[in-house]
């Protein structure tokens, strides 16, 4: 599913490939394929959807961790972090109350500040 951000939608389809178009004419403002693949895995390597939080982006990999990108058609990686296990993470990340969730096939983490 995209995200509509800016006046942009993003999204990270299943094989890794970042797109951004313009929501009010639907031209293709960029296309980026991001590195997605961990550990030699083989399969799709995105199910989860992009979200925006505090005006980037937040793509979560089946196994390779997680990733905060610009939200400008250039995809910059801003942070990227690890996977939590050594499952595969399918869900869309949410947000709620200043933490993060995530959700993998061995459990739920959350993220922030108590």
């Amino acid at each position: 599913s995209p995200v509509l951000l800016n006046g942009k939608l993003f999204w990270l389809d299943e094989k890794g490939q970042a797109v951004c178009l313009d929501a009010a004419t639907g031209k293709l403002l960029g296309q980026q394929r991001m590195q997605v693949t961990a550990g030699g895995r083989n399969g799709k390597p995105v199910y989860a959807s992009m979200i925006a939080v505090n005006g980037k982006l937040l793509a979560v990999t089946r196994t390779a961790g997680a990733m905060v990108l610009q939200a400008d058609p250039s995809f910059k990686v801003l942070a990227q972090s690890p996977p939590l296990d050594d499952t595969d993470f399918n869900a869309s990340p949410a947000v709620a109350n200043g933490q993060l969730y995530l959700r993998s096939n061995r459990a739920v983490y959350c993220i922030g500040s108590k």
